[in-house]
């Protein structure tokens, strides 16, 4: 086989021209050729499409520009309607100010004038209440005034005589009550309450409600008719019958005592001291603390007796006293009651 190839190009009007090629040498021509060729395509392709992105970037690139001016003319119409904004409501702000400027002059005005009349109203009634209190105050010292001397008229009726107050009180006068001070109110409060802790511990009234049946003093004794002294007073009761401490006071004995059968005895702390004998039972024992009032024990017959009764006894520093004068007030508190509400 040649390794040449022949070419014969021929024409009218020229004679053919035979142009020889070696098989090797046409197919690397062919190849560069092929080779340029495809390069020359793809460059020619590349350059189109970079033509075509930068055609495509220019119009994005106008477009931006166009929107970019279009908002900047819309900016300067905000930033324009902005300014007006402002300027009416700085416009708004000064007649607002002006306006609350006024409100709070007269807010201030009327809010004094308010103050004075409250403080004219206060006053008032600081003079009113200032006056029902001074009135009410001498009431109440008047009050307690006649309680204190009625204290005072009780016991003296009964033929005790109360201890001056320790503290040293005045003593009271007559008539209405009108304190100067208020150390003369204290002064009065003080010995009333020092008269009426003073009654508590006092004797009064009677242990049980039946009447005497054997009084104080020189009698015939009733189980051998002889001559005796009768150092208490017998009253009538029925057999479990309640009796009552006649006075605050600790119970210094209880338990049998000879012919006094069974007995209590109080110590009322003020040189008094009560002795209840005879009785069927005690509800208290040594060393208990009584109240006016309360149940020491009930009626009985135990020891020297011929009948259900309470014998009573009262004596001052040891000494009998007769106690029909401290059974003259059944009920101290309930008579003090009375006569200040009257």
């Amino acid at each position: 086989m040649s390794e040449q190839i022949h070419i014969i190009i021929a024409g009218d009007e020229h004679s053919p021209k035979s142009f020889k090629f070696s098989r090797r040498g046409l197919v690397i021509t062919a190849a560069v050729v092929f080779f340029v060729a495809s390069a020359l395509f793809s460059m020619g392709f590349y350059t189109t499409g970079l033509f075509a992105y930068n055609t495509l970037l220019v119009k994005k690139i106008d477009s931006s520009r166009k929107e970019i001016n279009e908002t900047r003319t819309a900016n300067a119409l905000l930033e324009k309607r902005l300014a007006m904004i402002l300027a009416s409501h700085e416009k708004t702000l000064d007649n607002l100010k002006t306006e609350n400027d006024l409100a709070i002059f007269w807010l201030k005005l009327d809010s004094n004038r308010k103050i004075a009349e409250l403080e004219k109203k206060n006053f008032e009634q600081e003079m009113t209440f200032k006056e029902e209190r001074d009135l009410l105050l001498s009431t109440a010292v008047s009050e307690l005034n006649a309680r204190s001397e009625f204290i005072e008229n009780v016991i003296s009726d009964i033929g005790i005589t109360i201890k001056p107050d320790p503290k040293g009180s005045q003593q009271n006068s007559g008539g209405p009550f009108v304190a100067a001070e208020n150390g003369v109110y204290d002064d009065l409060i003080y010995r009333t309450d020092y008269y009426l802790k003073t009654i508590q511990t006092l004797p009064l009234g009677k242990p049980v409600a039946g009447s005497v049946s054997s009084g104080f003093g020189k009698r015939r004794d009733p189980l051998n008719n002889k001559k005796a002294f009768h150092e208490g007073i017998d009253l009538r009761g029925k057999k479990g019958e309640p009796v009552k401490a006649t006075a605050d006071g600790k119970v210094i004995f209880a338990g049998k005592n000879g012919g006094y059968g069974k007995c209590v005895k109080i110590d009322h702390g003020n040189g008094y001291t009560t002795n209840f004998a005879h009785l069927h039972k005690y509800h208290v024992k040594k060393g208990d603390s009584v109240n006016r009032g309360q149940t020491i024990g009930l009626v009985g017959n135990s020891g020297r007796s011929t009948g259900s009764h309470l014998h009573y006894e009262i004596a001052y520093k040891g000494k009998p006293t007769n106690p029909g004068k401290l059974m003259k007030i059944a009920d101290l508190t309930y008579k003090i009651q009375t006569s200040l509400e009257k």
